[in-house]
This record gives structure tokens, sequence and C-alpha cells, in this order.
């Protein structure tokens, strides 16, 4: 198929008024860690058996490649501690063979039984990181890991829960972590039901301890290196109330280094949180560890403990007309589709019908200077 007169004219046009970049290296790198501290006591009862479950993503482009590792493990303590490591990777070269996208991803576990005692501690963490290099590429890393004790003649007890998360993005990048924590309880009727003691979703926050040993909240989200923090938010719920233990919520997020939303109820309400409007800043939480307590009701059975975790990092979102997967509609753009013009396939067949021809120029004109 020939380019149409029209549609050649308007696209040589618009070249000729731009001048063509080089195809510079462009580092964009973006982590995640969220890794949970623990440490259990049961009133009665004991541990029957154990099963960590992983699950890791590694992505590169382009091309596209996706490496995964997934999979769990049972295990049983004591007499001796559970400790393993997961990991998964994956590299993209480029024409020079030089490295263009990495990513990675590790998870791994701990837990021992503390001598003489009816108390077990412990970790679990997953990370990740995703790195492109040149202009062009993209890279994502995806990591979730969980761990189920079951239990038996178990009524009450805590878990002293301790999330330490951190959250690195770089301009284009996107990232997010979960946090759950949950009972498995048998009711009467013999139907398992899922009761939740503890739920986090953030990005752009790290939670940590400080120096006093207490966790803070920490924002961490300046994309474009300016040194404002420019997006982030946290929700956490505790839910424990319906077996006697803590409950409430917390919403913190900010845009343009200022607070957008907060509040706080319940067991959470006494953390000091900046009001709307204030600038975003570090936050004393008071707290070491997060006090799950639970009592199970009369009738019931607790069946096993869920604790999990995960978090992303990486993708940068493809702009609509970007062939080239570098966040910004230009002129490379229009060469790449215009070079392509008759081919099959590819990354230059924007709408995907099979062939490169005027539809796939259009798309690359009608959204020309996107995301630049």
């Amino acid at each position: 198929m020939r380019i149409k007169n029209w549609l050649f004219g308007v696209t040589i046009g618009a070249l000729c008024a731009l001048s063509v970049p080089a195809m510079a290296q462009q580092e964009r790198c973006c982590s995640f860690q969220v890794r949970h501290n623990f440490r259990f006591c049961l009133s009665s009862g004991q541990i029957a058996n154990g099963t960590w479950h992983w699950n890791l993503n590694a992505f590169v482009s382009n091309p596209p490649s996706t490496n995964t590792n997934a999979g769990s493990m049972n295990f049983t303590i004591p007499p001796t501690p559970f400790s393993q490591t997961q990991t998964v990777t994956n590299q993209l070269l480029g024409p020079n063979q030089q490295t263009c996208a990495i990513s990675s991803a590790v998870a791994q576990i701990f837990i021992d039984q503390d001598p003489n005692t009816n108390c077990y501690t412990g970790y679990h963490e997953v990370l990740g990181r995703a790195c492109a290099f040149c202009r062009g590429y993209s890279a994502g890393g995806w990591g979730s890991t969980s761990v189920v004790i079951g239990v038996q003649n178990v009524q009450g007890g805590q878990i002293g829960w301790q999330p330490i998360i951190q959250d690195r993005a770089a301009a284009g990048c996107e990232t997010q972590m979960i946090d759950p924590v949950e009972l498995k309880v048998r009711d009467s009727s013999g139907r398992i039901i899922d009761i939740p003691l503890f739920h986090l979703t953030t990005y752009g926050f790290t939670i940590r301890p400080n120096t006093q040993g207490s966790l803070e909240i920490i924002p961490d989200n300046d994309l474009d290196g300016d040194g404002t923090h420019d997006a982030g938010s946290l929700r956490i719920r505790l839910d424990g109330d319906i077996v006697g233990g803590v409950s409430g919520e917390l919403i913190l997020e900010y845009q343009a280094g200022r607070v957008s939303q907060a509040f706080a109820t319940g067991d959470l309400s006494d953390i000091p949180l900046p009001n709307v409007g204030e600038p975003i800043r570090p936050i004393d939480t008071g707290y070491s560890e997060v006090p799950l307590r639970f009592q199970i009701p009369a009738g019931h059975e607790l069946v096993a403990i869920q604790m999990g975790g995960g978090g992303q990092a990486g993708e940068i979102p493809r702009v609509e007309g970007d062939v080239n997967g570098d966040g910004c509609v230009d002129d490379s753009d229009l060469l790449a589709v215009l070079f392509a013009f008759g081919g099959q396939g590819g990354a230059e067949d924007i709408n995907g019908d099979g062939i490169v021809d005027d539809a796939d120029l259009l798309v690359v004109l009608f959204n020309f200077g996107s995301g630049c």
C-alpha cells in the first residue's frame, strides 16, 4: 500500500519542523521492599503445619519477555527453623550488547520457635527492582509472599506485627505495596471464614523503625528530582474488634508535597497526622509494632493464621502512539512508523490490524507531544 499524498505531506512537514534526537541513555530505576518482622504467641494449642507461598515476576521490553518463579513449600516447626529464598531475574540487551533493561524479584522467609515458650518469631519479605537504561526499553518487577500457619486447639493469642516497607520510584515508574494479616476460622456450620486483622496498601511512603525504635511513616516519592514529594497514599485498616482485638482506620494521602487527605479512627486515632493542606512530613507512630490480639468466639475454631505481602515496581505505562516506549510521542515515533510502512505487525502496528498503514500514522499525529 502507498502512503496517501496528503498524509505524507503532513507527516514530512511535521518532521521538518523538529530535530531528530539521538538514542540517548536515560536510566530509570524503581524498587520496592515489603518485609514483615513478626512474633506471635499462642495462649494454648500448637502449630500443626505451615505453608509458604511465593510468586515472582521479572518483565523486560522491547520485545516483551517475562520470567516467573512461583510455588509453595510445606514446613513444620520445631524441631528446626524454616528458612528459604527464591529469586527471578530478566535482562534485555540492546543493539550494541549493552544492558538496556533489567528486572529482578526476591522472596524469603525465616521462622523459628522461641525456646521453652509457645511463641514464634521470624520474618518474611519480598523485594524487587526494575531498571530501563536505554531509550525505548522498559522493565517491571512484581512479587508476593505469604505464609499460612496451620494451628490446633488455639483459642487466643497475639501477633506482634512490624511492617517495614520501602518505596523507590523514578520518573515514569509505578510502585505499590500490600500487606494483609488474617485469621481463618471454622464456624459452627463447618464453613471457613476469613477475619482480617490488618490490611495496608501504600505507594510513595517508606515505613521503618527510627532511632528510638518506633515505626516512622516517611514520604518518599520525588519522581522528577526537584526535592518535592509528588504523590503518595497510605491506607491501613484494623478489624480485630470481631475477635476482641484492635480496630480502626488510617488514610493519609499527599499531592505536590502537601497533604490532600488525612484522618484516623479507633486505635489508630492517636497517631499525630498532619492537617490537610500542610506540607507532608515524617510521622512517628509511637508503635514499635502493631499488636494484633485475638480471642476466638465460642463455637468457632481457629484453623490458620495467614500473613502476606507483596509489591510491584516499574512497568512504565505506554502512551498511545508511543511506538518506541520512551513515554513520549515524538518525531522518533513518526520515523519508526514511516520506515515500517507497509510492513506487517510489530510495535509500529499501533492499532493491531496486522499492517503498518496510514491509520497508525494518524494515531501518532493525533497524540503527538503526549507524555513529553
